[in-house]
């Protein structure tokens, strides 16, 4: 059974006190965003929404259903008249999913900061991210995908290569790091990462998974002692 357009309009209106709430349907059913990430959808006349560890928080007697047969179970949002409530929900959703970027290197390296300590903190949350996939922007950053043009999405590419390039060459220079081919290990390093952390929504995953990416990472950069 498809939303009704109905209820779309009631969900904008009680959030109509944030601003750039926007939708795209889909299949009869719709996906919310707010501030071009994907916070949640309606599916079937149901508000839901991802079930990421602040929405948890916020909700934690709340029902997890799924929004499409197959699909990976999000939180079911049962009150949906309190509009207050629905603000403080998908600010706190925001927050968690476009937290502040902590892998962006330049101001440690502008600090002068050992190039193996970036790295280990960097793995450290990478790890954790992967593990914790509930709270990977990847599914979202694919569904918004198609929303917005290539250009776009190569875009936000090109700011985690260079990101990363600018930590390895760093590295090198300071002679922590093997002199690798920066172009091949970045791409290691972006896309086994987002691999897995979408991949681990639809597959099971062990530790060893995760770990086994990191210390790869690690061997093939950081020089033995």
């Amino acid at each position: 059974m498809a939303s009704s357009k109905e209820y779309l309009i009631f969900i904008l209106e009680q959030l109509s006190g944030l601003d750039d709430i926007t939708y795209r349907a889909m299949m009869g059913e719709y996906i919310l965003y707010y501030r071009e990430r994907v916070i949640g959808g309606i599916y079937d006349d149901r508000f839901l929404v991802k079930p990421v560890r602040a929405a948890v928080n916020l909700m934690p007697n709340a029902e997890t259903e799924v929004p499409y047969e197959g699909a990976k179970g999000m939180l079911l949002v049962d009150d949906v008249d309190d509009r207050e409530y629905l603000v403080k929900l998908f600010e706190a959703i925001l927050e968690k999913i476009n937290q502040k970027d902590e892998m962006n290197f330049q101001k440690e390296i502008e600090d002068g900061m050992a190039a193996t300590d970036i790295l280990d903190r960097a793995l450290a949350l990478m790890r954790n991210e992967m593990e914790h996939s509930e709270d990977s922007l990847s599914l979202a950053m694919y569904e918004y995908s198609g929303t917005c043009s290539n250009d776009r999405m190569n875009y936000f590419n090109r700011i985690g290569e260079k990101k990363w390039s600018d930590l390895i060459e760093y590295g090198i220079v300071r002679g922590e790091f093997n002199t690798v081919n920066v172009k091949e290990i970045v791409h290691v390093i972006l896309y086994a990462y987002q691999g897995v952390r979408m991949w681990s929504r639809i597959v099971s995953m062990t530790p060893e998974v995760y770990d086994s990416i990191t210390n790869h990472i690690r061997k093939q950069l950081i020089k033995e002692q």
